[in-house]
């Protein structure tokens, strides 16, 4: 008979057997899904698992071509299929009445044929089935079949295994731990629990939970060496631990070496302390015994005597030294034992040719009886420092060479004691030969009163914050007032507070001057230029007039013609005039002046086309897109995109044109003007918008001053905008503007 009788079955003692394997809701394990992975290949099936039935639903301890865990056990094959002596072979599902309409049939993932391989306990009773499923309705060889019986009893063979690994744990008395191959507590003796302070079974539980990711990582390092036993410390105790390999899994034996561990460290620090401070220090640390050979010499020693340890230990200062300097030793070593105390003093010696300086504290060395055994030495050498002090010295000196060379003082202000010492040049900057330092109302009366309150104001941030000083002040010496700049740096004490202020000063009387020349002379030519370009208005005003009047006269046609000319002159002189007046804004006011209103960019770029078209007819052409309105200065613009049409049609040939682009971005309007002829030179482009300057690239020779494009850039700055030009001889020339459509921000 092919099926065990179900009927009458006690299915409590099933899942009692079945608790013991610890393989029902457990996280997946390395082994059971590559006997999965075996099953599906041997098959040639694309979906293969390991399922175990409880009460309710069937459990995939291992899956391989599919994501379900779990199936109601009325739905699942494997529960038929567990209570067969041999395979359960369904060739097409749809073709069996129970399987028909199961939902993983009828819908995704669509199987249509499975085999299932029975598991059973070593008492006979069903745990599951190892399964494979396809989705195509087939048969399966008998080879097939044959592989899928041995895969079936591997599981079985590896569920006695884990079984009996867990009676084993459980019976012994040792501490044990039973993990999987994925390092997940399968089982922990009652030994183990009460070792690792631990209220229940950790099982199904990764290791890294249990213990600390340090002590995992030692553990998986001994894995394949059993042999090897690995320490790691838990929850302030060190344990021991062996760890072997066994059937899909770990067994770890633990041992509690916390107090042998303590004294093992008490002992090692206690004799690496004294180790490790000879070792460490940077001083030569050095003993002997009374017949002079050496027993105790550290890296330092050797170092400053010019020989290896080997060398040193077990040898006499007559063994590795000159006669000389060895005797000079063994003498001191006397010394040191007959007087029964520790001396210290200096020590030159010259070892391998050169010089070296220590400061050698020499003692007896004795038994904890009072016995004495020899000497010891504690060597400091100090040729490095020596010879630093001697630099030191030289340094200062040539420091106050250099001072009174650079007419440099120093100064230093006690301010608890508000004493002011100065030395070097500071006294003869000061016009003061003091032998004692200066009182606070004594170094005041050093600076003229008008600048008193700035020092004052100096000295006390830095006081209050630590901050650097830096200040400028006059003092008189006799009839004459020289220019002093002081710097400093604050000094704090151990509380942080500032103690003292230390610094140099210096004379800068000829740079004052030369500052104030500069400043009078950038004064008078900017007040210059705003009185000329406003008072020759009235004037000018007057002779246009007056040129007009004559111009009305129409019956001599001379004065017709001299009147044009006047006009013409006078509108020159106007517009020069007028340029002059905007670079004194400019220079002197911190930008040209604004008067923004609602404005159209296309309509001002239309009239001065218009206007200069007039002069040089055909020349300049026009294209607008976008909406051109926006809020800004239109006199300003209107004497923007004049300048740079002038500009153009001054420095092209006759007849090339000039075009005139306007045009209405987003949140900006923007203006091109482009011209061909020659290039600017490169040379020129950098200090092209500068003041006072005038382009060579024309053939046209002008009076005016070098301003248009200076003022046309300030003009633009003033709107929050930019301007950029780019030129070459292909290309030719093109300058561009862009402003915002909205006012900038009041500076």
């Amino acid at each position: 008979m092919d099926v065990i009788e179900e009927r009458g079955f006690d299915d409590s003692e099933r899942l009692g057997v079945l608790d013991k394997y610890a393989v029902l809701d457990t996280a997946p394990e390395p082994s059971f899904d590559r006997m999965a992975e075996l099953a599906a290949r041997v098959a040639s099936a694309p979906v293969a698992n390991i399922n175990f039935v409880d009460r309710e639903r069937a459990f995939s301890k291992a899956r391989f071509g599919t994501a379900v865990v779990n199936i109601p056990r009325a739905l699942a094959a494997c529960a038929d299929a567990m209570w067969r002596r041999e395979a359960l072979v369904l060739e097409d599902l749809r073709e069996v009445p129970r399987y028909a309409n199961h939902p993983l049939v009828l819908g995704p993932p669509h199987f249509r044929s499975y085999v299932g391989l029975p598991l059973r306990s070593r008492e006979g009773l069903p745990l599951g089935a190892v399964g494979v499923l396809d989705r195509t309705a087939r048969s399966f060889t008998a080879e097939q079949l044959r592989g899928l019986e041995l895969v079936a009893r591997e599981v079985e063979q590896h569920l006695e295994e884990r079984r009996a690994q867990r009676e084993r744990v459980a019976a012994s008395g040792e501490p044990l731990l039973s993990l999987d191959d994925a390092w997940v507590v399968r089982h922990a003796s009652p030994a183990a629990l009460a070792l690792l302070q631990l209220a229940h079974e950790p099982c199904g539980e990764p290791l890294s939970r249990l213990l600390t990711q340090e002590a995992v990582c030692v553990l998986r390092a001994v894995a394949e060496h059993p042999t090897v036993p690995a320490q790691f410390s838990w929850r302030e105790r060190r344990f021991e631990a062996c760890v072997h390999v066994v059937a899909g899994g770990y067994l770890v034996a633990l041992r509690d070496i916390s107090e042998q561990a303590q004294r093992a460290d008490a002992d090692q620090r206690a004799r690496g302390l004294l180790e490790a401070v000879i070792a460490g220090s940077p001083d030569a640390i050095f003993a002997k015994d009374l017949r002079g050979r050496y027993t105790l010499a550290n890296d330092s020693a050797a170092r400053l005597m010019g020989r290896t340890r080997e060398r040193i230990l077990g040898h006499t200062d007559s063994e590795i030294l000159p006669e000389t300097a060895a005797q000079a030793r063994v003498a001191r070593d006397l010394s040191v034992i007959g007087a029964g105390r520790t001396t210290t003093y200096e020590v030159n010696e010259v070892i391998d040719g050169t010089l070296h300086t220590w400061l050698l504290s020499k003692g007896v060395l004795r038994s904890g009886d009072g016995l004495v055994l020899g000497v010891f030495g504690i060597a400091k050498e100090i040729t490095e420092r020596k010879r630093m002090q001697q630099a030191v010295e030289v340094g200062e000196e040539r420091l106050r060479l250099a001072m009174n060379a650079g007419r440099l003082g120093a100064w230093d202000w006690d301010v608890g004691a508000r004493h002011l010492c100065i030395s070097g040049a500071t006294q003869e900057l000061v016009g003061v030969r003091p032998t004692e330092p200066l009182e606070g109302e004594q170094a005041e009366e050093l600076v003229v009163p008008e600048d008193r309150p700035a020092v004052r104001v100096a000295l006390r941030a830095a006081i209050r914050e630590g901050i650097e000083v830096q200040c400028d002040f006059r003092v008189r010496r006799g009839e004459d007032l020289r220019w002093l700049h002081a710097r400093g740096r604050s000094l704090t004490d151990g509380s942080g507070k500032v103690s003292r202020i230390v610094g140099v000063v210096s004379d800068v009387t000829d740079q004052k001057e030369h500052e104030a020349r500069a400043e009078k002379l950038a004064r008078f030519q900017e007040q210059l230029f705003g009185i000329v370009s406003h008072d020759l208005r009235s004037p000018l005003s007057a002779i246009r007039v007056w040129a007009g009047n004559l111009a009305r006269d129409g019956a001599n046609p001379n004065a017709q013609h001299a009147s044009e000319r006047i006009v013409q002159s006078t509108d020159r002189m106007e517009r020069m005039i007028s340029d002059l007046l905007d670079f004194t804004r400019a220079r002197l006011g911190g930008g040209l002046p604004l008067e923004c209103a609602d404005a159209d960019l296309h309509e001002i770029c239309r009239q001065v086309v218009e206007e200069l078209g007039t002069a040089s007819p055909g020349r300049v052409g026009l294209s607008c897109s976008g909406e051109g309105r926006g809020t800004f200065d239109a006199n300003r613009m209107a004497q923007v995109v004049s300048n740079l049409v002038g500009n153009a049609l001054q420095h092209t040939p006759e007849g090339t044109p000039v075009e005139v682009g306007s045009r209405g971005l987003a949140e900006s309007l923007e203006l091109t003007v482009h011209n061909t002829g020659p290039a600017i030179p490169p040379d020129q482009l950098p200090v092209l918008f500068e003041p006072f300057r005038q382009g060579t690239a024309g053939k046209k020779k002008t009076a005016n001053l070098g301003l248009g494009l200076y003022i046309t850039r300030e003009a633009v700055r003033a709107h929050g905008g930019s301007i950029e030009v780019a030129s070459s001889e292909e290309a030719g020339t093109t300058f561009k503007v862009v402003i915002p459509r909205a006012p900038p921000s009041p500076r």
